[in-house]
């Protein structure tokens, strides 16, 4: 919050006919700051600080009963803090500060960022339809290439999961995304021995 000797400077320099560029500048002021404070009939007042909540006394306890049991629920720990403790407040007011408190929970994912053309992730999977030739079912495999930077997607299918189809995919990938990649990701790593294995005679 500006002080009432800003504003009465930014109004004197007003009154002398000063823009408010060259306040802003004389002043160290923020140009916004100074359009407020001119556009200001009186001097800013000074806000008492909010009084502290009834609940602040009772926070390391809220503290340690979070920490013993981690999924409490509001109305348990004011009852808890009614009993024991001599708390008379709300329970919505324990809510709003167990939920402040509750750690957030750790997201099982880390977000990655991409170069242009830096990651080429391929994906190998039986598609989970099956189709029909000459009266026989039969299995269908995508090797789905994705940039990670663009989103851009492409898919190879075959019908065997092959070095021989596994390699073409890599081929019409390449063709397709049109970048030679610094790093290649299989998901899941698993398709390189699946396709040696296929091979084994």
């Amino acid at each position: 919050m500006r002080s009432a000797l800003e504003w009465a400077q930014v109004q004197a320099l007003v009154g002398d006919g000063v823009s408010e560029r060259e306040i802003a500048r004389r002043l160290g002021m923020n140009r916004r700051t100074v359009a407020r404070l001119a556009a200001s009939a009186e001097p800013p007042r000074y806000r008492r600080a909010a009084a502290g909540s009834k609940l602040d006394p009772f926070e390391p306890v809220l503290r340690r009963l979070l920490a013993e049991w981690p999924q409490i629920k509001a109305p348990r720990a004011t009852e808890l803090l009614r009993d024991e403790y001599g708390y008379d407040g709300s329970v919505d007011l324990v809510k709003r500060r167990l939920r402040a408190l509750r750690p957030r929970p750790v997201r099982p994912a880390q977000r990655t960022g991409y170069r242009p053309g830096q990651v080429l992730q391929l994906d190998w999977a039986e598609m989970p339809t099956r189709l029909v030739i000459d009266g026989q079912e039969r299995r269908v495999y995508a090797l789905v290439a994705s940039l990670p930077y663009s989103g851009a997607q492409s898919a190879s299918f075959s019908f065997e999961m092959t070095v021989e189809a596994f390699l073409e995919g890599h081929v019409h990938a390449a063709a397709v995304a049109r970048v030679a990649s610094q790093l290649v990701v299989y998901e899941p790593v698993e398709i390189l021995s699946a396709a040696a294995v296929e091979r084994e005679p």
